[in-house]
């Protein structure tokens, strides 16, 4: 398995709640992933690259991409490095912070209603 820092496709605040992905921001390389696909599976993703308005490579590797984002994203076991336990715990223990928008939010009437 290739590893490839991607640290650079990541904005990740001081204090985060979350890994936001930037999209546009990390270019792709040159490397080539050659896949086999039967005719009847070159012709659905020509197919749905056309609807996408985009050329076939840049289709298969959009969709590669997304899916294994939400592969990333779904996975149940978290790995948190020794080092870091403590921190973590201490993040887990503080005191809340209040939250005025999230407040108001919650007494807000629904956008549906």
């Amino acid at each position: 398995m290739i590893k490839t820092d991607l640290s650079h496709c990541y904005k990740l605040p001081e204090k985060a709640y979350a890994i936001v992905i930037q999209r546009g921001i990390c270019l792709p390389t040159s490397t080539v992933i050659s896949v086999r696909e039967s005719n009847s599976e070159r012709e659905l993703l020509d197919e749905a690259a056309g609807k996408a308005r985009t050329n076939l490579s840049d289709y298969v590797r959009r969709q590669a991409i997304d899916a294994a984002e939400i592969s990333l994203m779904n996975r149940s076991t978290i790995a948190i490095p020794e080092d870091s336990w403590q921190a973590f715990e201490a993040w887990l223990e503080r005191p809340e912070q209040p939250n005025k928008e999230l407040a108001n939010l919650a007494v807000s009437k629904p956008a549906w209603e």
